[in-house]
């Protein structure tokens, strides 16, 4: 049997608020004791300790046979990754931590209140609403993050992006105007915050970078301060409600005049690849932080302008970019047109699939 999508869909995202309140919030609204949450996974539960309980079947309420069935129903329906699909969804009802405790505990029977939240939560993955907005959290770089829709949810490929940021800023006497061993802080420009993930991560990982992370929407730049503040970074961003505009200027002040890195994941795919994206995208996620216009460049290029302005001497630009990128943007930077930026075309990374996938530019001095 076919599932409506878009008729699934609308319920879930209502439903989310429940999801996405902390989880202590959830048993207190259940009537389960405080520490219950913490306890039903690290607990070493046998079958036998909830034999003879009214309601409960062992053969089909343990978390073994709730994954099996699930995963099952998942993969009839065409639901991309069945198998972590369901064990995220269950190991967020029951307050884990890792996979392994799932496979530790896959005897423990759950109850009739965790089975029922359990077939909620699988319903909207059904709807094809992806497993970051439905347990409202995602691992990032050894940091949850709170995740809402239709926030930008973080891919793998962002995390390598934080990791060639890293490697392009300064570090000890690098920098050029004065040693940031000292006071000197590192600045940064991230354009397109989402839920703060590049910025957190650079900040977790550089402890002189100080970053100003700029987004168009307001609930991005909500979730940035959130998941900020949740991490200890507050001091360190400075959150702007700004957007960047096809002529390279932001409608708002950024707070510096120049920066030692500006890093973004923007909108690059090309409008007509929208219609080939995955359901769990076009329902969901922002399609402003995707698409990039006819050929991906339409805010790639203002960005590029941006960096001509900002980037301090040999500070770097890295951008996400679409595979077909790289030799478009080699080519206008090199025009005349584009001299006045002193900016050059540096490097082309690849990601994890071997695909071109971020560039890398650097501010030189005038000829």
């Amino acid at each position: 049997m076919a599932f409506n999508i878009r008729a699934l869909a609308r319920p879930c995202l209502g439903l989310m608020e429940l999801s996405m309140a902390p989880r202590t919030q959830i048993m207190r609204s259940l009537d389960l004791p405080k520490d219950y949450v913490n306890l039903r996974l690290r607990a070493s539960l046998s079958s036998s300790a909830r034999s003879g309980v009214p309601g409960i079947n062992s053969n089909v309420n343990t978390i073994a046979s709730v994954l099996e069935k699930w995963e099952s129903k998942f993969t009839d329906e065409g639901i991309s990754e069945p198998k972590d699909s369901i064990r995220n969804i269950v190991l967020h009802v029951m307050g884990g931590q890792s996979f392994s405790e799932l496979d530790r505990h896959a005897q423990v029977e759950m109850t009739q209140e965790e089975l029922q939240e359990t077939d909620r939560l699988c319903e909207c993955r059904l709807a094809r609403m992806p497993v970051q907005y439905i347990i409202g959290e995602w691992e990032f770089r050894d940091m949850r993050l709170k995740m809402i829709p239709p926030v930008f949810i973080p891919r793998p490929e962002t995390e390598e992006l934080v990791s060639l940021g890293l490697s392009c800023l300064p570090h000890g006497n690098e920098c050029d105007n004065c040693s940031i061993s000292a006071d000197c802080h590192v600045n940064v420009l991230e354009v397109g915050s989402g839920c703060g993930a590049v910025s957190l991560g650079l900040m977790k990982g550089h402890p002189k970078v100080y970053c100003t992370a700029v987004d168009q929407s307001t609930t991005a730049c909500k979730l940035t301060q959130e998941n900020a503040i949740a991490h200890g970074f507050a001091k360190r961003v400075n959150v702007i409600h700004a957007k960047l505009a096809e002529d390279g200027t932001f409608n708002r002040p950024l707070g510096h005049d120049t920066f030692d890195l500006i890093i973004s994941n923007p909108p690059y795919v090309p409008s007509k690849d929208m219609l080939v994206l995955q359901p769990e995208i076009k329902l969901y996620e922002d399609l402003r932080a995707l698409d990039g216009g006819v050929d991906g460049l339409r805010l790639i290029k203002p960005l590029i302008q941006v960096a001509g302005k900002l980037l301090r001497h040999k500070a770097k630009l890295l951008m996400e970019v679409d595979p077909s990128h790289p030799e478009a943007i080699q080519k206008w930077i090199s025009e005349e047109a584009q001299a006045h930026l002193c900016l050059r075309y540096e490097a082309t990374h690849q990601d994890f699939s071997h695909k071109a996938r971020y560039v890398q530019l650097v501010k030189v001095k005038k000829a």
